[in-house]
């Protein structure tokens, strides 16, 4: 029995160690600050803000598969105050597309002028239905309304770049705001898209490569600590009919 409960208790430290932890930034809307971190097996860059009110979270990728796993298998984000991986309380935006409702749903693009990414700097143009989750208590709302406390930006920030902005309050983490996240942990996840799927994606982007880095600190660093060797250049980056995993968590000590 003792022998069981060690085993158990390694376990548990060895996987609070394991996961990466983040210092949030004191939020300013310069938006200059660099990634702090970078998933290698999603290629994601992402990195955290706060101010006395509201956490940011704010994830980028230029890698072409990457993008269409986001928009057809749509995004969580999970908080945990406790700092484990519990996912009762979530955003999810955009809705995987078997959850949407049919007229929202598009094909994918060919190249990376389609409409669904607009112009350099402009909101993608994805389905207005996001879903907040705290325990039992589901909300929908429309990421287009202003007046939400909760928003979120998709924008494409070049030809084969975007940028994904959560904004949230404090208060829809914990009860007690900034006071009750000293040991907040945040997961990112996408629904796995069915082969289905990624054999039509194949057929309509035709296996095509994305193109070389985009802005926002250059040099990122590969791993999940952000340290150590450079990141993969986009030439040797998965094909888009190859599916791409979304589904990490990360520690966050937030700015006081």
């Amino acid at each position: 029995m003792r022998n069981l409960v060690f085993i158990v208790l390694v376990f548990l430290l060895f996987g609070c160690m394991s996961r990466p932890s983040i210092q949030s930034e004191l939020y300013t809307q310069d938006k200059l600050s660099e990634y702090k971190l970078y998933d290698s097996k999603s290629y994601l860059r992402y990195k955290v803000s706060n101010d006395s009110t509201n956490l940011y979270l704010t994830l980028n990728t230029n890698n072409r598969a990457t993008i269409i796993q986001m928009l057809k298998g749509g995004l969580t984000i999970y908080f945990d105050s406790l700092g484990k991986k519990n996912k009762d309380i979530s955003v999810q935006y955009p809705l995987a597309e078997n959850e949407r409702p049919a007229q929202t749903s598009y094909k994918m693009p060919n190249n990376i002028q389609h409409p669904s990414y607009g112009a350099s700097g402009q909101m993608l143009r994805l389905p207005k239905k996001a879903v907040y989750q705290n325990g039992s208590m589901v909300k929908q709302y429309n990421v287009k309304n202003l007046n939400n406390d909760i928003k979120i930006v998709v924008s494409s920030k070049g030809e084969s770049e975007i940028e994904y902005i959560l904004t949230i309050p404090l208060k829809r983490i914990s009860k007690q705001g900034m006071l009750g996240l000293n040991k907040l942990s945040i997961g990112v996840f996408s629904q796995k898209i069915t082969q289905e799927s990624r054999s039509q994606q194949a057929s309509q982007s035709g296996g095509m490569k994305g193109k070389g880095n985009g802005g926002g600190g250059g040099g990122r660093k590969q791993g999940r600590s952000g340290g150590g060797m450079e990141q993969p250049k986009q030439n040797s980056m998965k094909r888009a009919s190859q599916p791409i995993d979304i589904e990490f968590w990360f520690n966050v000590v937030l700015v006081k």
